[in-house]
Order: C-alpha cells, then sequence, then structure tokens
C-alpha cells in the first residue's frame, strides 16, 4: 500500500519522530486499515490526511480509525490587476524587514499566526514542537528560503504586526500573518494584506492565495473584506500511532 503514502521527510527530521500522508481521499475501509497498520508497523508516529469538506464518507472512516479532525482549510484567491490596488490610508505604514534574525516580537507575532493551526489545535501535538515549527518558519521566511520578503508594521520602533509573501511564477503567496494583540481591530491587518497585493503586482503576479483556518474567523473576515473568495476547502485529519 505504499503508493498511497508518503514520507514527510522535513516534519520528520524538524519533530523527532516520523510523519507521513495519506495521499488520496476515497479510499475504502479495508484499505485504510492496511495502509494504518503498515504505517504503524515502519513506526510512523504521526499521519495527516487531506479530504474535501463535504467528503461524508471518508470523514466517517476517519473517525473510525481514530483520527482527530485537526483542521478545516480554506483557501481563498483573488485576481489581481496592474494599477488596481487598493490604498488604506491611516497613521501606520508597512515596510520590508531588513534584519538576517528575528527580532523578539517577530517571533511572538509568528506563534500568534499559527494560535488556530491544526499543530496548536491537536492536544496530542507537543507544545514545545508546535512552538519549534512556528519559529522555524518565520526564520526560514526572513532568510528568503520559503519566501521571498516578509513586511512588518512598525511604530516607534516596535512591530505591530508582519506578513510573509512568497511567489510562484505569476501566483503571489501570502504565508504567516499576524497583528500584536493590543493592536487589532486598528485596520493593521488590512494594511498588511493590501500592501502585500501590491507588493505582487509589482512582482508581475497575476493572482494571489492564502490558507487559513474556518475557525480564524477574525482571519476570515480580513481576507473577505479585501475581495478574496473561497476557492476550496479542505479538512485535515491526524492520526496518532
Amino acid at each position: 500500500m505504499k503508493d498511497y503514502y508518503t514520507e514527510l521527510e522535513w516534519d520528520s527530521e524538524l519533530f523527532g519522530f516520523k510523519v507521513a500522508q495519506i495521499l488520496e481521499s476515497g479510499i475504502d475501509d479495508s484499505s485504510l486499515s492496511i495502509i494504518l497498520k503498515e504505517l504503524k508497523g515502519n513506526n510512523y508516529r504521526l499521519i495527516y490526511w487531506q479530504i474535501p469538506y463535504d467528503d461524508y464518507n471518508d470523514m466517517c472512516l476517519a473517525n473510525k480509525y481514530g483520527g482527530f479532525l485537526a483542521d478545516e482549510r480554506i483557501t481563498y484567491a483573488k485576481k489581481l490587476e496592474s494599477g488596481i490596488v487598493k490604498k488604506v490610508n491611516m497613521y501606520y505604514d508597512a515596510s520590508l524587514y531588513q534584519y538576517l534574525e528575528p527580532a523578539p516580537t517577530l517571533i511572538d507575532l509568528a506563534l500568534a499566526s499559527g494560535e488556530y493551526s491544526r499543530y496548536k489545535r491537536d492536544p496530542l501535538f507537543p507544545k514545545h514542537l508546535f512552538e519549534k515549527l512556528y519559529k522555524y518558519w518565520i526564520v526560514r521566511s526572513i532568510h528568503k528560503e520559503i519566501a521571498k520578503d516578509t513586511l512588518v508594521v512598525k511604530d516607534k520602533g516596535d512591530i505591530l504586526g508582519m506578513i510573509t509573501l512568497g511567489t510562484d511564477n505569476q501566483m503571489g503567496n501570502i504565508g504567516l500573518l499576524a497583528v500584536a494583540k493590543e493592536y487589532r481591530r486598528k485596520g493593521i491587518g488590512k494594511l498588511l494584506v493590501e500592501k502585500a497585493n501590491h507588493y505582487f503586482v509589482q512582482k508581475g503576479c497575476s493572482a494571489v492565495k492564502v490558507n487559513t483556518q474556518s475557525l480564524n474567523i477574525a482571519a476570515c473576515t480580513l481576507y473577505e473584506s479585501c475581495d478574496f473568495v473561497i476557492e476550496k476547502r479542505n479538512v485535515f485529519f491526524h492520526f496518532w500511532l
């Protein structure tokens, strides 16, 4: 059944135990049972399974075999047109983060961006590994390994919010986005998104995408207020073996 799953080497190395992902949805009961037994026999500890959010049969199977519904992921998308980017007039402005290491407040924001993530919500996922993952994410982002640039909003030297940006051909990608708790509801998130759109237009992108969680109402509301539309929904189950 090895064709039905793949080892996630990056996750395995970072977490210190073997992680795999089941590759297909629409698996029957006996096949899922065999896959999980084989993975357990090969010393895998954590298994991801991503399925369409309206696939009732797969969701029932996942529950039957002890899967934890860790996330309902929403992918938002927006088309970009050169010269047509909203301006946000406010006291603050966003600029590129220029340093090679993350400031402590930037790390705090990275952790805040994962508040609704499946790694935070899964009660069996160790807290220290959640923190390690998001710290590593922001470090690799500002090193431009998994992001092209990082925008921050500052006031008197303090970082109030941040967003990480990537591009793939003509597609812009928003990675991490967070605003310091005491500065939320002040338009900083919207400023960061609109500045990101401007950045992507300058890079020749024709569209932008971002993933967030359905439980993250603030993020969903923000993207919809910036004219993003839902492209797809998926759910992630975690199996601990």
